[in-house]
């Protein structure tokens, strides 16, 4: 029986363990949020960056206008970088550009888990989407579910998001670790306003709110029908329709 474990922070990844896994990197506010809002309104792939000079080669090596540079450090701007608040990306020019993102716990955690069968970014908006593609296609595989975490604590939108997966994964047996478990029994406890409110008051929820970032939450009622899957480095929009990966 194939096993479910959950991490819930970046900073737990072994990346050498995550060799024939399909993992599943969350990190609801922001990262994974905001890849699954570039890629519905049209950017052709978004670039995981682990640094800011990662980044930078990665801008260096492409040809102008062919790509957006967004990146924070511990929510903050960078300078030279689009501020990667979402709203603000998908109101710039992104159909069919490669869009460059770095932040501090969702794209690290990428970057960590790439070693993975098949790697999955999640968010609210694609949970149903990837629970459709592991039963579909990576039935037989383990699967490891990384919470990104806030700069190396326990994010409870993370948790949640993880829970959201999990419940859409139960039509099959799976041997679940205890996080696993307790992930699935909140979600299944949890009213649709109590997690409202969870997202809404999280810690990070709280913090962007203050440095005036547009609350991609009040969307989370919003399910999209593909999953940014990993591929050569970039996460590109995969359908629940097509098979992601071998």
């Amino acid at each position: 029986m194939p096993s479910v474990h959950l991490l819930t922070r970046k900073e737990e990844i072994i990346p050498e363990k995550t060799y024939g896994l399909t993992v599943v990197v969350i990190d609801t506010l922001l990262a994974t949020s905001t890849i699954a809002m570039l890629l519905n309104k049209g950017a052709k792939s978004v670039i995981p960056a682990k640094s800011k000079k990662e980044a930078i080669q990665e801008a260096e090596s492409r040809r102008n206008n062919s790509f957006i540079l967004a990146g924070e450090h511990l929510g903050f701007e960078i300078e030279g970088f689009e501020k990667p608040d979402p709203l603000h990306l998908v109101q710039k020019d992104i159909t069919d550009k490669d869009i460059i993102l770095l932040t501090t716990n969702g794209t690290v955690a990428l970057n960590e888990s790439s070693n993975g069968k098949n790697v999955y970014a999640v968010s609210p908006f694609t949970a149903a989407a990837a629970a459709a593609a592991i039963n579909d296609y990576h039935r037989d595989d383990s699967l490891l579910i990384v919470c990104s975490g806030n700069h190396g604590r326990f994010s409870i939108e993370d948790f949640l998001t993880a829970d959201h997966l999990l419940t859409c994964l139960t039509s099959k047996d799976w041997d679940l670790s205890d996080g696993s478990k307790a992930a699935l029994t909140l979600y299944e406890n949890a009213s649709p306003s109590l997690r409202h409110t969870i997202y809404n008051e999280s810690e990070t929820a709280l913090f962007l709110n203050k440095i005036n970032f547009y609350p991609i939450w009040k969307n989370f009622n919003e399910s999209y029908s593909f999953v940014p899957a990993l591929h050569n480095h970039c996460l590109i929009r995969k359908s629940v329709e097509q098979k992601i990966k071998e």
